[in-house]
C-alpha cells in the first residue's frame, strides 16, 4: 500500500501523460487595406474565403471608392487567408481578437448530457404514471425540460459556428 504522496504522483503522472482538449477559439479580425483596384481587390478575397472552405457573409460597396466584406472562413487557416487579404493593398488598420469559449462549450456539453439523462428519467416516470393528474404535471415537467434542451442545442451549435468558421472583416478602399 503506497503512501498518499505516492498515490498524488501517480495520479499526476497519469494526468500530465493525458493531451489537453483542444481550445475552442472564437476569431475577429478586421483589416482596412488601401488599395489601387477595388473591384479587383474585394474579388480576389470573395476568392480567398470560397478556396479556403469558407464564404463571404456579407458585402457592401461604395461604386469603385470602397467595398466591406465580411468573411467567414476556417478558424485553422484564417492567418493564411489574412496574410494573403494583406498583399491585396497597403494595410491602414489591423486589429485581431481571439476569444477562448472552451469553458463555455465544456458546459454547454455537459449541461446538454445531463439534460438528456433528465429527459430519459422524467419520460420513465410518465410511462408509469396512471394518474391523470400525474401525467399531466409530468408532462409539464417534460415539456420543460426539452425545452431547456432546445436552448442548450442551439448555444452548442451557434458556439460550433464560431469556433469553427474565423469571422473576417475587410474594407478595401
Amino acid at each position: 500500500v503506497g503512501s498518499r504522496f505516492d498515490i498524488y504522483r501517480a495520479l499526476r503522472a497519469r494526468t500530465d501523460a493525458v493531451d489537453p482538449s483542444p481550445r475552442h477559439v472564437i476569431y475577429h479580425i478586421d483589416l482596412v487595406i488601401e488599395t489601387d483596384d477595388v473591384a479587383r481587390a474585394a474579388a480576389r478575397a470573395a476568392a480567398l474565403a470560397e478556396t479556403s472552405g469558407g464564404f463571404v457573409a456579407s458585402e457592401s460597396t461604395e461604386g469603385t471608392e470602397s467595398a466591406t466584406l465580411t468573411l467567414r472562413v476556417p478558424s485553422a487557416q484564417h492567418t493564411t487567408v489574412v496574410n494573403e487579404l494583406e498583399e491585396l493593398g497597403e494595410i491602414e488598420e489591423r486589429s485581431r481578437n481571439a476569444e477562448d469559449v472552451t469553458s463555455e462549450v465544456v458546459d454547454v456539453e455537459a449541461r446538454v448530457a445531463s439534460q438528456r439523462r433528465s429527459i430519459a428519467r422524467i419520460r420513465e416516470l410518465l410511462d408509469r404514471a396512471s394518474d391523470l393528474s400525474d401525467v399531466v404535471r409530468i408532462e409539464s415537467e417534460l415539456a420543460d425540460r426539452e425545452a431547456n434542451l432546445d436552448s442548450l442545442l442551439s448555444r452548442q451549435e451557434e458556439l460550433a459556428s464560431l469556433t469553427t468558421l474565423a469571422t473576417v472583416t475587410v474594407t478595401f478602399y
